[in-house]
């Protein structure tokens, strides 16, 4: 009965230690859910991800704002589907031209991660519309206006995980995106451009 007894706290201590030393299980995984700084959308890109603000000094009037954030949730282990929404405001001050107006993206990211590194590729579609004030377009007509954006694009890059639940986001980037331009005075026009770029962010994962 003293060797049963020992021999079942034995077996008991084997299987709550394998139990308790188990590593928890790494995220992302389904049902993780990702906040994210610095994903930049539309033309704001050219100012920077995240959050931006400048305002020259020897008594510049100009002003730069732009910001963006955005969120996702992964349906798998390996697919994530999300978005984001940003806002720039772009001022020369005085009679100067003023480019503002918001932004907003949809994405699907399949994503593998191995140790402390995750790569990804993430589609995107991305609208952005713009007010327009005293701004010389690609037409080289100055207007008041509007312009909107709306184009298809891509991200292929990697996340380097400083913590548990905190990664450092780097991907090359590639857009191509239809312009359309309506100014006040009744003249429009559409273009196309394409555009490639390098973004980075931090991203939250809970």
């Amino acid at each position: 009965m003293k060797y049963l007894a020992s021999s079942l706290a034995v077996v008991s201590v084997a299987f709550f230690g394998s139990v308790r030393a188990a590593p928890a299980e790494s995220m992302p995984v389904e049902g993780t859910r990702e906040l994210r700084l610095g994903n930049s959308l539309g033309l704001s890109s050219v100012y920077g991800p995240g959050f931006t603000f400048l305002s020259p000094e020897h008594g510049s009037n100009m002003k730069l704002v732009s910001v963006s954030v955005g969120g996702g949730y992964f349906v798998t282990d390996y697919a994530e589907v999300g978005g984001t929404a940003g806002y720039v405001y772009d001022s020369e001050g005085g009679s100067g031209p003023t480019i503002k107006g918001p932004g907003f993206s949809a994405f699907m990211r399949l994503y593998s991660k191995r140790g402390s590194v995750g790569i990804f590729f993430e589609p995107t579609l991305e609208y952005q519309h713009l007010n327009l004030s005293g701004v010389n377009t690609m037409f080289g007509t100055a207007v008041s206006g509007a312009l909107d954006v709306l184009g298809p694009g891509a991200d292929v890059g990697v996340e380097v995980f400083l913590a548990d639940s905190w990664a450092l986001r780097l991907s090359p980037s590639f857009r191509y995106d239809k312009v359309w331009v309506s100014s006040s005075n009744g003249g429009s026009g559409d273009t196309y451009f394409t555009k490639f770029g390098l973004n980075w962010g931090i991203s939250a994962y809970f």
